[in-house]
Parts: C-alpha cells; sequence; structure tokens
C-alpha cells in the first residue's frame, strides 16, 4: 500500500520532513500532508474527487469513508 500523498502529488522529500517533524503522531503527519497538498495546489487541482481517488488508489477506505460520510 503506497502513501495518499504520492498519489497527491506530494514530493518524497516533503513527505519526509513530515515524518520526521512528527515522528509519533499519524494523525497529525496526515493532516499536515493534507495541508501540504491544499497549499501547494491551485483550486482545480485540490479538489473532493482528486481526494477521493488518491484515497482508492491507496487502499485507504477508511479515511475514504469518513470523507465520503461528512459530504454525503
Amino acid at each position: 500500500m503506497s502513501l495518499p500523498g504520492r498519489e497527491l502529488g506530494i514530493k518524497q522529500n516533503d513527505l519526509e520532513i513530515i515524518r520526521q517533524d512528527y515522528p509519533l503522531d499519524v494523525v497529525e503527519q496526515g493532516f499536515q500532508m493534507l495541508l501540504k497538498w491544499y497549499r501547494d495546489n491551485d483550486p482545480e487541482k485540490r479538489t473532493l474527487p482528486i481526494l477521493k481517488e488518491a484515497l482508492e488508489k491507496t487502499e485507504y477506505y477508511d479515511a475514504l469513508e469518513c470523507l465520503s460520510s461528512e459530504f454525503n
């Protein structure tokens, strides 16, 4: 299973920095990854369908289910 950050176009170096900055907090790592994706992309590239596709490709079904329940 790969990381959603890669599917969202976040550079490997940036993902490593996030892991190093928050080594014991995977929730914060996920938040920082999404924040990086949001800040680094134009609105047309940071859409809900793009996020859903990345979560599906990386088999993060729990996150996808939470996301779907928030927006349906």
